[in-house]
């Protein structure tokens, strides 16, 4: 009776094997420091809810969220860091090799303008003298 198909002979899953490298010790070079945080969802989960709620004036004549007020404290400030912020998270900008590109669609663009860009115009000439 050793081959038989009783429940305390049954073949044993198996267990997955570890990877057969070094274990980590203490202040390994190896662990991932820059790793998202503990607690970071739920951090964000908060702050998203926050950014939503929304504020009425003292003469309850306006309302907006409060990420509409930081929009609005952004745009309307004279630090440009602030305003370059905005614009970037409107999609104006997008952020490259530390140089900024402006989003144009290029298909609104006239035949002239374009001829004007592909002589090594300036975007931001041709997009503002539109002749």
């Amino acid at each position: 009776m050793d081959n038989s198909d009783t429940a305390d002979n049954s073949q044993q899953l198996e267990k997955p094997k570890r990877g057969t490298g070094k274990p980590f010790v203490k202040n390994d070079p190896r662990i991932n420091r820059l790793g998202r945080p503990k607690g970071y969802d739920e951090a964000r989960k908060a702050a998203i809810q926050m950014l939503g709620e929304k504020i009425v004036s003292a003469d309850k004549s306006f309302a907006a969220t409060r990420f509409q007020m930081i929009l609005m404290d952004w745009i309307s400030s004279r630090n440009f860091q602030k305003q370059k912020a905005a614009l970037e998270l409107a999609g104006f900008f997008v952020k490259g090799n530390e140089n900024l590109a402006m989003n144009v669609d290029l298909r609104t663009l006239s035949n002239s303008q374009l001829e004007r860009l592909s002589a090594g115009e300036d975007i931001y000439s041709v997009l503002i003298n539109k002749e």
